[in-house]
């Protein structure tokens, strides 16, 4: 008999054999037990999965003892674990070419009950007004209780998330390093905010993996996947913003750029995206189509309105200061 502790442990080890596919991981983990990894070696994992390893070194016991490590300090923190074969684990993901067999996440799981979840991205030196752009959308996306995903990077991706937030709607964060390694470490009180108000910050690396060069492309097909739509706001012609808009349209996902920041010449990577056929929005509406807007989201300089009104409506909740603009909320109901 297998007991929870055990299966949890043998799911660890096996998600820390580098270069392994889903697939191949839960081939491991139905062939075999917790006692049985520990003496596992590189050529019995590749007649296993019938190919060779894509991992320069492999060592069974320091991938135990890693797990146990793991696992013990899991039970003291607020991390949670996702498994590919959990039912909170979501559809969409799933069916991605090379889906996440593990996923760490604090707060609550990936969003997988929602029919629209939308990708927010762009670059991190975003300028004033992208910002802004970013900003204003996360609002509206916040309000109208879609799900926003994006990566807690500098600039537009913070600048969403932020907008979210702002209105306490749920946005998640899917980061490129293990969650007790936060990168950017500027991101930190940004995601406790994200984890107050319902979302998450969701990591297929273990809780102690540093960000590297390679993590951050990896993380990008997981907010592909998460997402029924990507929405480009400002982007250059070669970032990581681009291999996100990659794996999306792999992924067969909706793709937008903004209209406004395309007309100012400030994104060519936009310019390029719009030229190959990406969908033009200019407002919320147009992102949304199929939304009934309940919300209109207006922007004024601080100077434009009276001082004690602002403050009364930012009292209320339905003002919001962000990039020296002044964001108001108006009902439309």
């Amino acid at each position: 008999m297998e007991y929870p502790d055990d299966r949890i442990l043998k799911r660890l080890c096996i998600s820390l054999i580098g270069g392994l596919t889903a697939s191949e991981a839960l081939l491991l983990e139905q062939q075999l037990s917790l006692s049985d990894l520990s003496g596992l070696t590189r050529s019995s994992i590749e007649g296993m999965i019938r190919r060779r390893l894509r991992t320069r070194t492999f060592s069974a016991p320091t991938c135990c003892r890693q797990a146990e490590r793991i696992f013990n300090s899991m039970q003291h923190s607020d991390m949670q674990l996702l498994h590919i074969t959990d039912t909170c684990y979501p559809q969409l993901l799933r069916e991605i070419y090379d889906p996440p067999y593990l996923l760490y996440y604090r707060g609550s799981p990936p969003p997988w009950g929602h029919e629209e979840a939308v990708a927010l991205i762009g670059t991190r030196r975003a300028g004033r007004y992208a910002l802004q752009l970013a900003f204003k959308t996360g609002m509206q996306l916040g309000l109208h209780g879609v799900p926003l995903i994006s990566g807690l990077a500098e600039g537009i991706d913070s600048a969403g998330h932020q907008g979210v937030v702002a209105v306490g709607g749920k946005t998640w964060a899917v980061v490129g390093s293990g969650l007790d390694h936060l990168f950017p470490p500027s991101g930190y009180v940004l995601s406790k905010d994200i984890v107050y108000y319902g979302g998450g910050i969701i990591s297929e690396f273990p809780p102690d993996h540093p960000p590297t060069k390679w993590t951050f492309p990896k993380r990008n097909r997981i907010i592909s996947g998460l997402s029924t739509k990507v929405h480009v706001i400002e982007a250059p012609e070669r970032s990581g913003t681009m291999i996100t808009v990659d794996y999306a349209l792999d992924h067969g996902r909706e793709i937008s750029v903004n209209r406004q920041c395309r007309e100012n010449g400030t994104s060519p990577g936009t310019d390029r995206l719009a030229d190959q056929g990406a969908a033009v929005v200019g407002s919320f509406q147009e992102l949304m189509p199929g939304l009934l807007c309940s919300f209109e989201v207006q922007q004024s300089s601080p100077e434009e309105i009276d001082p004690e009104l602002l403050l009364d409506r930012m009292m209320s909740r339905t003002a919001v200061r962000f990039a020296d603009t002044i964001f108001t909320i108006r009902s439309l109901v």
